[in-house]
């Protein structure tokens, strides 16, 4: 039964709850390191991390949806930011190993190309996101017949 003094009263001011932010675990930190840091795909980091295969195979929202994950990428934001370690110079170092020679002062194919394929990862990850169109030229001229006929495959598939 409805209590008529009660009817007039205001309603109670309910407080909105605090989202609790879990601190990242030991297994996303593994997670980062092999995505970020050693260059394994999505998957294999997952996995190599201590995931299960259901969460390796829907990293996106199994992992990197979760505020764990986005706070952690911010600490490593911040860190970077604090050693000096901005998009321009990271872009810059990515030239460099792109433009790679032997001691001998001969292209070194290999570590050209390596670096030409983290640069097509960086730049797949950036093209997930909405953003303006970028395009990039890469000019095969310069490496082994292997490596350019590897090049080209791995540009195709992208």
């Amino acid at each position: 039964m409805i209590d008529d003094n009660k009817v007039d009263e205001p309603l109670k001011q309910v407080k909105p709850r605090k989202k609790r932010v879990i601190e990242p675990s030991s297994k996303m930190v593994k997670y980062i390191i092999n995505k970020e840091i050693k260059g394994m795909t999505k998957k294999d980091s997952a996995e190599e991390a201590g995931y299960a295969p259901s969460v390796a195979n829907n990293v996106k929202t199994s992992i990197e949806a979760k505020d764990s994950y986005q706070l952690l990428k911010s600490r490593i934001n911040d860190h970077l930011r604090e050693y000096g370690i901005n998009d321009k110079k990271i872009a810059q170092r990515l030239s460099e190993g792109i433009d790679a020679k032997r001691a001998d002062g001969n292209a070194d194919h290999s570590t050209r190309l390596s670096f030409i394929n983290r640069v097509i990862d960086l730049r797949k990850d950036e093209e997930s996101k909405p953003s303006t169109l970028n395009l990039t030229q890469v000019n095969l001229g310069e490496l082994s017949s292997e490596d350019r006929t590897l090049m080209l495959q791995r540009l195709l598939r992208s």
